[in-house]
């Protein structure tokens, strides 16, 4: 089970305070909004408007770094995993919002083309097949 902690709660750690660089998501957001400046308009407007209506949950769970969750249709994000500053902040957002447009606009675990590339080129085919059956189970399930 996860751990919610409402968006944009400025948090400390109260055993070490003055150790502990406080994470604002909002502030990394706005400098990913000047990021995007630099990227193809085709690119930037998709990025903008997901960035726009993608929430941000802030969850305690050492399994996250970051991830994309379609049950909750929310970008999550842990911000005290040990890991979490080794993450390039724009790459991960990036990565975290096409998954967010993927399942609005493109649905490429529908596209059978899609999934057969996918299921043929990859390191482990049954991975694969696994993750793409649990996708759509999942997701049939919050539609």
């Amino acid at each position: 089970n996860l751990t919610y902690i409402q968006n944009n709660d400025r948090i400390e750690n109260e055993e070490n305070t003055e150790e502990y660089e406080i994470f604002y998501f909002e502030d990394y957001k706005e400098e990913y909004i000047e990021y995007l400046k630099s990227v193809p308009d085709k690119h930037r407007n998709v990025l903008e408007y997901a960035s726009e209506n993608c929430p941000e949950l802030l969850v305690n769970d050492d399994r996250i770094i970051y991830a994309y969750k379609e049950d909750l249709d929310a970008l999550y994000y842990n911000s005290e995993h040990p890991d979490f500053k080794k993450y390039d902040f724009n790459t991960s957002y990036t990565h975290e919002l096409s998954h967010y447009l993927d399942y609005h606009f493109f649905r490429s675990f529908e596209n059978e083309q899609f999934i057969k590339s996918v299921s043929e080129n990859s390191y482990s085919n049954q991975h694969i097949k696994t993750f793409i059956d649990e996708y759509k189970l999942n997701l049939r399930k919050h539609l």
